[in-house]
C-alpha cells in the first residue's frame, strides 16, 4: 500500500451540532494519516459551524456552507467531490464514527484484492460511550456484483472508499424524491458499467448512529422511494418492464434485510 496516496473524506452535514465533533475526531484519529476532511454544510440552523471553528482554524478540515438548504446529503456530497484532491474518495455521515484502523485496513484490502471500490460492514449504536473498538481479526471479503446489488443495498455509504476516477461524471441524484435512497442509486449507476465488483470487508469498521432525526429510519415509508429509485435506474426500458423490476427489487431488498436482522439477533 502506498502511504502517500491522499484519501478525501467527504462529510455532508445538517444540524449535527451534537455529533459532528465525534465524527471528525474519529477520522482525524485514523492510523492512516494521509487524509483530507471536507465538511459541506447544507445551511444548518443550529451551532454546527460553531462546533467546527477550532478544526477550521487549525486547518484540520476544509469547511464549506451551501447558500441554500437542499434537504438531503446529495448536493453536499456532490460539492465535496468537486473539491476533493485525493486519489481516493471516502464518505462519512456527520453522526457516524469510524474504527481507528478503518482506512488502513480497507486500503490494504483494496490493494491486496486489486479493487477500486470497497466498503465494510457496520455496527448500529445509540450510546457512543458503549462503542467497543475491538481488535481487528482477519476476515473474509464479500464481492458485490451489479446483480447482487440490485437485490439489496449491501453498501453502507459511511464505509465506502472508491477511486475517484471511476466515478467520472456521475453525481448523486439531488431530487427530493431520492432523499435517503440517492446513495443506493449512485452505487447502482457506478456498478452497472463496472467490470469489477465492489469488495466488502466482512468486518464492522463503522459505527452507525441510530437516532430519531435520521431520514432513513422508517423503512415502510421509504417503500415508494425505492420503487421510484429503481424505476429511475431502469428508465430506458419499457414502462411495464421497469415498474415490474422496480417492484420485484424493492421486495427483495426488504426481504433480505429482514433475514439479515433475524440472523443478527440469533
Amino acid at each position: 500500500m502506498k502511504n502517500e496516496e491522499l484519501v478525501s473524506v467527504i462529510i455532508p452535514t445538517y444540524n449535527a451540532e451534537n455529533y459532528i465533533n465525534s465524527t471528525i475526531d474519529s477520522i482525524i484519529g485514523q492510523t492512516y494519516k494521509h487524509i483530507e476532511i471536507i465538511v459541506v454544510d447544507d445551511k444548518s440552523t443550529d451551532q454546527t459551524e460553531g462546533q467546527l471553528k477550532d478544526y477550521i482554524k487549525t486547518n484540520k478540515i476544509s469547511f464549506y456552507k451551501l447558500e441554500e438548504n437542499t434537504g438531503g446529503p446529495a448536493a453536499p456530497r456532490n460539492f465535496g467531490i468537486s473539491k476533493a484532491k485525493g486519489k481516493w474518495l471516502a464518505f462519512c455521515d456527520s453522526d457516524d464514527i469510524w474504527h481507528p484502523k478503518k482506512t488502513q485496513i480497507q486500503l490494504e484490502s483494496m490493494y491486496l484484492n486489486k479493487c477500486e471500490f470497497s466498503c465494510t460492514k457496520k455496527q448500529n449504536f445509540i450510546n457512543e460511550l458503549k462503542i467497543n473498538f475491538s481488535l481487528f481479526i482477519k476476515s473474509s471479503i464479500f464481492k458485490i456484483s451489479y446483480n447482487r446489488l440490485l437485490l439489496k443495498d449491501f453498501i453502507p455509504t459511511s464505509s465506502v472508499i472508491i477511486e475517484k476516477k471511476i466515478i467520472g461524471d456521475l453525481k448523486f441524484d439531488e431530487s427530493k424524491k431520492m432523499i435517503s435512497v440517492e446513495d443506493y442509486l449512485f452505487w447502482l449507476n457506478i456498478m452497472k458499467n463496472s467490470l469489477k465488483p465492489c469488495v466488502r470487508i466482512n468486518q464492522k469498521l463503522i459505527f452507525y448512529r441510530i437516532s430519531s432525526e435520521q431520514i432513513s429510519r422508517n423503512k415502510i415509508k421509504r417503500i415508494p422511494q425505492f420503487v421510484h429509485m429503481f424505476s429511475t435506474h431502469f428508465e430506458n426500458q419499457k414502462w411495464i418492464i421497469k415498474m415490474l423490476k422496480a417492484l420485484i427489487f424493492t421486495f427483495t431488498h426488504y426481504y433480505i434485510s429482514l433475514i439479515e436482522k433475524l440472523i443478527d439477533h440469533e
